[in-house]
C-alpha cells in the first residue's frame, strides 16, 4: 500500500489533519462496526457504528475492555476467537459470518472481516475487525 494512493495528499496537509480526516471518515462510518484491537484483545479503537451496533460507549471499552466481550460464551469457549485471529495472521485476512453480543445480552448474526495490523518491520501489532448485522438479510431470506 506504499504506493497505492488512498487519497490525495491535498486533503491532509499536516499529520494533523491527516488524524482529523481519519477521525472524520470513522464518525462517519456508522453502519459497520470498525475495531482496532491489540494482540492480546484489548481495544483501541471504537467508532460510532461500534458504539451504534455492540451499545458500548467508547469510554467504556477503548484502552479498558477485552474484544472478547464481543462474542457468543458457545463460542469463547470453543476458542473459536483465536481462530479467526490465527486464520487472519496466516492468511493476510478473515473474511465470514460469526455470532455476537451486544452490551444487552442481544445476540446477532455479523458479516465480520478480519486483518492484522503491522508495524513498519511487519510484525503484526493487533487486528482491524469491520463487522455489519447481517440479521435483517438473513430473515429476510428466510422468509
Amino acid at each position: 500500500m506504499a504506493n497505492g494512493r488512498l487519497f490525495d495528499q491535498r486533503i491532509v496537509g499536516s499529520a494533523e489533519q491527516a488524524l482529523d480526516f481519519i477521525g472524520n471518515i470513522l464518525e462517519s462510518s456508522t453502519e459497520y462496526s470498525v475495531i482496532g484491537k491489540d494482540l492480546d484483545g484489548k481495544i483501541l479503537l471504537w467508532n460510532e457504528g461500534a458504539r451504534r451496533l455492540y451499545g458500548y460507549e467508547p469510554e467504556e471499552v477503548v484502552g479498558k475492555a477485552n474484544s472478547s466481550i464481543l462474542h457468543t460464551p458457545e463460542d469463547l469457549a470453543a476458542g473459536k476467537p483465536q481462530e479467526l485471529l490465527d486464520a487472519a495472521l496466516k492468511d493476510g485476512k478473515w473474511e465470514g459470518t460469526i455470532r455476537r453480543l451486544r452490551k444487552n445480552g442481544d445476540r446477532f448474526t455479523a458479516r465480520v472481516v478480519i486483518t492484522p495490523r503491522r508495524d513498519a518491520s511487519g510484525a503484526a501489532v493487533g487486528f482491524l475487525l469491520i463487522s455489519k448485522d447481517i440479521s435483517d438479510e438473513i430473515r429476510l431470506t428466510e422468509e
